[in-house]
């Protein structure tokens, strides 16, 4: 199961403001950023993964 900390981030879908939370960990020591995680921990998956991806590396 995961937990959120000061390296773990988790979110349930790719979301617009997510590049907040990639710069604050670039600022910092690193981290790790799970899509497709709810808050408890709970896998829920990705349901667009292309374009989720593609989000990302625009």
């Amino acid at each position: 199961m995961f937990k959120e900390s000061i390296h773990l981030e988790l979110k349930k879908e790719y979301v617009k403001d997510i590049l907040k939370t990639v710069i604050a960990f670039a600022n910092t020591s690193g981290g790790k950023i799970y899509i497709g995680i709810d808050d408890d921990g709970k896998v829920l998956g990705v349901q667009k993964l292309d374009t989720d991806i593609l989000k990302l590396s625009n």
